[in-house]
């Protein structure tokens, strides 16, 4: 299926967004807070709010790949040197660069669930189980999300949050696999407006590219 070909970008996707959360709704003289009453405020604060839109560098087997985020409700466009993807709510466009193809799709409500980080974010308390970590990082919290379902491409992954300004530092995920994949923010900006373009494959960008309608 076209939305696992290029799992390592949704995966950085997924777990920026968890990084968001924490910088949300969670006051800076609170006690030292539980994993789930910061997703619980933060969550709520950031599915209120506008679009959100981030860069990301991930290290991952050897190599090092940076890309850029957009989100606005249903709606995700990821993109990186490599590939980029562009959902509208309805239809899915998978750009691969090597081979110059675009790939449209339709899935379903529970393939989106997969990889949009908003529905992620909202359906955590089903999908993930929260744990406060005693974490090797000085000043920061750092949170376990294991997946509670065993067909997770996702096998757990390490949040770690400074605990001065709950700015997201550093993302660890174990895939199912095995292999590990760091992540680090360099820039989230939130209540962005993102106009519905953004989310539709640009056809006047690659004028030249095959394309392969599996809808």
């Amino acid at each position: 299926m076209i939305l696992h070909r290029y799992i390592s970008r949704y995966t950085a996707c997924i777990f920026i967004i968890f990084g968001l959360v924490f910088m949300c709704g969670v006051s800076l003289r609170a006690a030292t807070p539980t994993a789930s009453g910061i997703l619980d405020k933060a969550a709520s604060a950031l599915l209120k709010g506008g679009g959100v839109s981030a860069s990301y560098t991930m290290k991952s087997g050897g190599g090092t790949q940076q890309g850029t985020l957009n989100v606005k409700g249903k709606k995700f466009n990821i993109s990186s040197r490599a590939a980029s993807t562009w959902y509208n709510g309805r239809t899915l466009w998978d750009y691969n660069a090597a081979n110059n193809e675009v790939t449209l799709s339709a899935p379903t409500a529970q393939e989106v669930s997969a990889i949009n980080p908003y529905a992620l974010v909202a359906s955590y308390k089903t999908a993930y189980t929260p744990k406060l970590l005693k974490n090797s990082i000085r000043g920061t919290y750092a949170v376990l999300l294991a997946p509670k379902s065993t067909q997770s491409a996702v096998k757990s992954a390490i949040i770690y949050i400074r605990a001065s300004d709950y700015q997201p530092v550093r993302l660890d995920v174990t895939a199912r696999n095995g292999s590990v994949s760091t992540i680090v923010v360099t820039n989230i900006r939130r209540g962005v407006k993102l106009a519905d373009a953004v989310f539709n494959f640009p056809k006047n960008k690659y004028p030249n590219a095959s394309i392969v309608d599996l809808r």
